[in-house]
């Protein structure tokens, strides 16, 4: 694929995307004749520029105009061209000028990127689709800028769907086989078979994302973005017990169906251990006289919650508040979780009364200029704006390219050895991988700390 600019860049971004099935990015996909896995096309992508017609473009790469429209029925002569991205066939086409030759003088790193798009079965109007192509996309600006400082990628892309079958017959291809980085997988299943696949190749392998399950990749080769619950749950709970050991604890428990209901005990856990006391509310709905009661004068007063949800946070807070203004001696905070990052522009100015603070594993502080240049650049290429939700899988998918490629392209093989000193820091991820154990993969296990304050100012700490 090649990644050209609609206005003014000048780069030439050499990327070849494998699409087993259909290509996957737009929602409204475009119909291929499907190929046997060994047989598949290659497609060489272009975004049609302002005033440009199909006689230019089929002249500059020696294809007739009828074999463009082929491949994609949606456009016509009499159809608005401007913005559309086009599939070419790579095989059957020989650019008059190109840049290739150039990147021919470096070595190109060979990446690939599995993720279900859900363009075979569907689905890629759902948000596991989206999400995946959210990411895709972020990891395109990111191919973009990496191009900028002299680094040549070939990108190869498969729809992988759900299961396992697409990947096993993925890996059958030889061409798979001669790749520098895997970046990919959602289901345990998928993510077993391709850490086997990076296993037996001695292919460095991120994952992205989440994934269900707790356990850890016992494979030395594999790199969790994502730390599992219980690791991240034991980390923060003693960051929790070291800031809060002298303050006046009290959790809001008024049942046990609560969803961080399993951080609550964690932390109550550790709190045991180092013998500092805590308080519990059992009420669901507290009253004023309630509240005050478990209050001290002499301490801070942190709150934790059994629940992240909106119903619960504004619940609490709006009493807190009340509180607080009526008794201006009081220290009263909060101690929270990563989607009220979805919550405090709503609730903004209880979060800096309150001294609100929140952990998560990735964050983008919407004020700083990074982050509105990246979403500016976003919503440039792609028309629109990334889908409201934490993470963002744009900046997910950028943040994890412009790392690990870097790495890569830095320290080769060597890239194991040398994860502690390439730093970055990204627009929503920064990374701190080690080893939990002695048996299994990499695991990042850095996160954030950010913190609001009644001066209105907004900080945020990394720890490491």
């Amino acid at each position: 694929m090649n990644f050209i600019m609609v206005r003014k860049f000048s780069f030439f971004l050499l990327i070849f995307v494998i699409l087993q099935f259909k290509r996957v990015y737009c929602s409204e996909s475009i119909t291929c004749k499907q190929q046997n896995i060994q047989q598949e096309e290659r497609y060489f992508h272009r975004i049609i520029k302002l005033r440009e017609t199909l006689y230019p473009i089929s002249k500059k790469y020696k294809i007739r105009g009828e074999k463009i429209l082929d491949f994609n029925p949606k456009l016509s002569i009499n159809t608005s061209l401007v913005g559309n991205i086009i599939p070419i066939l790579i095989d059957k086409i020989t650019p008059i000028k190109s840049d290739t030759n150039k990147l021919s003088e470096k070595r190109m790193l060979n990446v690939v990127l599995l993720l279900p798009f859900g363009v075979k079965d569907g689905t890629f109007k759902d948000v596991v689709g989206r999400c995946a192509l959210e990411y895709y996309e972020g990891l395109l600006i990111a191919l973009k800028h990496i191009k900028e400082i002299g680094i040549s990628v070939s990108l190869k892309v498969f729809d992988v769907g759900l299961g396992v079958e697409l990947l096993q017959n993925i890996f059958d291809n030889a061409l798979i086989k001669n790749t520098d980085l895997v970046i990919g997988g959602l289901t345990g299943e998928q993510i077993e078979l391709i850490s086997a696949f990076s296993d037996k190749y001695g292919v460095p392998y991120v994952i992205p994302f989440h994934f269900n399950g707790d356990s850890l990749l016992f494979s030395d080769n594999t790199y969790q973005v994502s730390i599992p619950k219980l690791y991240l749950y034991d980390k923060i709970s003693t960051i929790f017990c070291n800031e809060y050991n002298d303050a006046n604890i009290v959790f809001y428990i008024p049942n046990s169906f609560g969803n961080k209901i399993d951080f609550i005990y964690a932390i109550q856990k550790k709190l045991l251990t180092k013998k500092i006391t805590y308080k519990v509310i059992t009420d669901e709905n507290p009253s004023y006289s309630d509240i005050i009661a478990l209050l001290d004068n002499s301490k801070k007063n942190i709150f934790v919650l059994f629940d992240d949800r909106c119903h619960f946070l504004s619940k609490i807070i709006s009493l807190l508040k009340k509180i607080k203004d009526t008794n201006h001696s009081l220290f009263i905070s909060l101690f929270g979780y990563p989607i009220w990052q979805n919550y405090w522009i709503e609730y903004a100015d209880y979060f800096f009364h309150l001294n609100i603070t929140f952990y998560s594993i990735f964050y983008a502080n919407p004020i700083l200029h990074e982050v509105q240049s990246f979403c500016d650049n976003y919503k440039y290429w792609y028309s629109k704006k990334m889908m409201d939700h934490y993470p963002k899988y744009g900046m997910l998918g950028y943040d994890t390219a412009m790392f690990f490629i870097q790495l890569l392209n830095k320290y080769g093989a060597s890239l194991a050895e040398n994860l502690d000193k390439f730093k970055y820091s990204g627009i929503q991820n920064r990374f701190h991988f080690e080893k939990i154990n002695d048996r299994c993969g990499f695991v990042n296990t850095g996160f954030f700390l950010i913190k609001f304050d009644e001066d209105y100012v907004i900080s945020f700490d990394f720890v490491e």
